[in-house]
């Protein structure tokens, strides 16, 4: 962790007059607002001519073009424990097994039960590798976020740096320069 009474300085320059916290710096950068109120139109069609209107909710985000290139990327997203392609393959399966079954009997039914059935821990063995990969990258996401937080940006030199080893990079070299430490 940084000191707080040392002094930031620009690692180029020496200077701390043009220096900001990164952190700042994005969330100065960033706008967001929302509309709500009445919206409407006049519409033409040929020589017809009409309105319409209703209510209406907009949002939105705005940001600088320095602030995106030294924003931190999002924290990764828990994988879902089924996907869309999961639940179609078992409903196929479960169909056909279905269908099969019809005139085939009990041993027939019993067969297409196990199918379906054996399908389900190959499907959780794939969700256990995605939640450990998910796992892993939260813990490189949280360490990187603590430290692009110490992080400073010289706007005299337009560099992003660390004040405690004056190591520092381009904006555009932000996410691997947190990543990699």
């Amino acid at each position: 962790m940084i000191d707080e009474t040392t002094k930031k300085i620009c690692p180029i320059c020496k200077r701390d007059d043009s220096i900001q916290r990164l952190s700042a710096l994005v969330a100065s950068g960033t706008a967001s607002g929302t509309f709500s109120g009445s919206s409407g139109r006049i519409t033409h069609s040929g020589n017809e001519a009409g309105t319409y209107g209703g209510y209406t909710t907009l949002s939105g985000t705005s940001m600088s073009n320095l602030a995106r290139s030294l924003t931190l990327p999002n924290e990764p997203k828990l994988p879902t424990v089924y996907t869309p392609a999961d639940t179609v393959f078992l409903s196929i399966l479960t169909l056909v097994g279905g269908i099969a079954t019809l005139g085939l009997g009990f041993i027939a039914a019993i067969l297409s039960l196990l199918v379906v059935a054996s399908t389900g821990p190959i499907v959780i063995g794939d969700r256990k590798k995605e939640y450990a990969k998910y796992t892993k990258s939260l813990v490189e996401w949280k360490l990187a976020k603590e430290y692009w937080l110490s992080l400073y940006y010289c706007h005299k030199d337009g560099i992003a740096f660390d004040p405690s080893n004056n190591e520092y990079c381009q904006p555009d070299e932000n996410v691997a320069f947190v990543y990699k430490h």
